[in-house]
């Protein structure tokens, strides 16, 4: 396939929607340059997307759910509060209130880099990562009322960063990753509306 145009880069991130795959963010650690663009394959070819308006950032944690793409924080120096939103049809795109802003359904502790996201029942859930120590917390966002909830946590494993993650049947998949320097090779089915004291959460 063609090489992705952007230049090199680490800890980027990328998303699907529909037959268009966006790549962007990241870091170079050569020439110390962060990214903020994005780049969108289609039919073969690359070309120049909406560039991402946010801070420019590695390690941001992306998904896609209804047709849209959801950006959610990472790291520049420090971890990133925000929260964005990607239309295709529209070629925008919006930003939510900050993570911790408890007025409008935020929470603490949301915050992370090199974590995963991914969208099943109709929401976003946001696992694992660093926000300089290792997590293995869940959160949830709901698109209805704009709020977030913790959910339970890995607590059978280790906390991990850079985890792999995949839904199926809308049911998700989280494998390996590393906790502090030691790599991890297993794996969790997590299933959100399935009650915590049944071992299944």
């Amino acid at each position: 396939l063609a090489d992705f145009p952007g230049g090199k880069r680490r800890k980027a991130t990328a998303f699907a929607i529909g037959s268009a795959i966006y790549a962007g963010t990241g870091y170079n650690g050569l020439d110390k340059t962060y990214f903020n663009d994005f780049y969108k394959y289609e039919n073969g070819e690359w070309t120049i997307a909406k560039q991402f308006p946010g801070d420019k950032r590695e390690g941001a944690n992306t998904c896609v759910m209804d047709g849209k793409a959801y950006l959610i924080s990472g790291h520049r120096s420090r971890m990133l509060n925000d929260f964005w939103r990607f239309d295709p049809e529209t070629n925008e795109w919006f930003k939510f209130e900050d993570l911790d802003d408890v007025e409008e359904g935020g929470l603490a502790g949301i915050n992370r880099a090199y974590g995963n996201a991914f969208s099943v029942e109709g929401k976003i859930y946001l696992f694992g990562g660093s926000n300089g120590a290792t997590l293995s917390t869940i959160f949830e966002w709901n698109p209805q009322t704009l709020e977030w909830i913790q959910k339970t946590s890995l607590e059978t494993g280790y906390s991990r960063m850079g985890a792999g993650s995949f839904v199926i049947n809308d049911m998700a998949y989280i494998v390996g990753g590393e906790a502090g320097s030691t790599p991890l090779a297993d794996f969790y089915l997590f299933q959100p509306s399935v009650e915590k004291e049944e071992d299944d959460n």
